[in-house]
């Protein structure tokens, strides 16, 4: 199967490298595209900055230390864009699936919002592919267990081809040996805040981005990663809300709000608040006009000589 490797930690990262030459241990056929730099917290952007066209979009041939046989590209953009460009064919035929990933630091609960990880993922999934987003859950600066998740990436290749295309999946390895780890689970998202905010006497104020610091439910992603499990977990991409009691307010909303805003009530509105002529008001100008035309005909009358 072809496979697009990407991620937003850099083309260089550890984790980009470990899965793609699992991958092609496997037997597949792997390109890497990924940003020349970390974009972590990218989400799903194309822009860096509001306002600027994405434009012309540099890259350069890069050799990944893991397996200098594997092609790779580092592209001066951020890792939704990397995907965009690879699907479209600018580094060879498209990818059948896409594996974000592996990432330095797990993708969990609300984050997922925010990650550049699971954002190209599901850039993937909107241009029609099925896509994995992969994180490790590092623990230190000591060596990371990477292989440990590129081995569930690898396991998770053919079970992902398999289904819906466009389904995507979130998964979170702990950092541990294989023979370490306690399992596979399927997990629901955390819902704990991850935004800590902090006002300081300068009338400033400190906001840190960071991961849920407890379980909001024992199947959570959170939760199942501290008892040392693997967790998948299925997400989509922007989508109407499905809750019919949502679907009913909104419709009733919408509706009268067309009432109000159409452009035949805003019409009739606008012609009820017009100032109105009183009769009484056009009889006395007509008057004074019928009294200026006698003068007038009297003022001719006396300069005439018969």
């Amino acid at each position: 199967m072809r496979i697009l490797v990407t991620n937003d930690d850099g083309v260089l990262a550890p984790g980009v490298g470990a899965v793609a030459r699992a991958l092609v241990a496997a037997g597949h056929d792997v390109t890497v595209v990924a940003p020349l730099a970390d974009h972590s917290g990218a989400s799903a952007a194309t822009i860096l900055r509001l306002r600027r066209p994405i434009g012309a979009v540099s890259f350069r041939a890069v050799r990944l230390p893991a397996d200098p046989g594997v092609p790779a590209f580092g592209v001066a953009a951020l890792p939704a864009v990397c995907v965009a460009l690879a699907l479209a064919g600018s580094f060879g035929p498209p990818a059948d699936l896409v594996v974000a990933g592996i990432n330095r630091g797990p993708n969990v609960g609300r984050f997922i919002l925010h990650s550049g990880t699971v954002g190209a993922a599901l850039t993937a999934a909107q241009l029609g592919r099925s896509a994995l987003a992969i994180g490790l859950r590092v623990n230190s600066t000591a060596p990371a267990h990477y292989e440990t998740a590129a081995a569930i990436a690898v396991a998770l290749v053919e079970p992902l081809a398999s289904m819906r295309t466009g389904t995507v999946l979130n998964c979170n390895v702990p950092d541990v040996g294989l023979d370490a780890l306690r399992g596979v689970r399927r997990a629901g998202l955390n819902a704990a805040n991850i935004f800590h905010v902090k006002h300081t006497i300068s009338r400033r104020v400190r906001l840190s981005p960071g991961f849920p610091d407890r379980p909001t439910a024992p199947d959570d992603d959170w939760a199942l990663g501290t008892l040392g499990f693997a967790t998948l977990t299925p997400i989509t991409c922007p989508a109407v809300d499905p809750d019919p009691a949502v679907q009913a307010a909104v419709a009733e909303t919408a509706a009268r709000l067309d009432a109000r805003f159409s452009a035949a009530t805003v019409a009739a509105v606008e012609a009820q608040a017009a100032p109105r002529q009183r009769p009484g008001g056009v009889r006395r100008r007509l008057g004074g006009v019928r009294r200026r035309l006698g003068g007038v005909r009297r003022r001719l009358t006396r300069g005439v000589n018969w």
